[in-house]
């Protein structure tokens, strides 16, 4: 099973799978349009950033998923270590 991963601070669960982004998201909404079915964008105090709204479920999805992960401009996109 993946680490539980928890906003800072607030310990809201953030997600939980293979896929998650780190509070480096600029919110460029570059994964959004890429894999609109694994990421949204969430509001913050400061603006928004993207997460992962859910993991991907088809092979399709996932493979758009790590898309996403190799093309965003800052790597705020991470696997789960152990995922391939």
């Amino acid at each position: 099973m993946a680490d539980q991963r928890f906003e800072k601070g607030v310990g809201i669960l953030s997600g939980i799978g293979e896929f998650f982004v780190k509070e480096e998201c600029i919110d460029c909404d570059l994964c959004r349009q890429i894999a609109p079915n694994v990421f949204k964008r969430k509001l913050t105090g400061s603006g928004g950033r993207s997460c992962v709204d859910r993991q991907p479920e088809t092979e399709l999805d996932h493979a758009k998923a790590v898309e996403a992960m190799e093309s965003c401009p800052v790597s705020a996109i991470q696997r789960a270590e152990g995922r391939i």
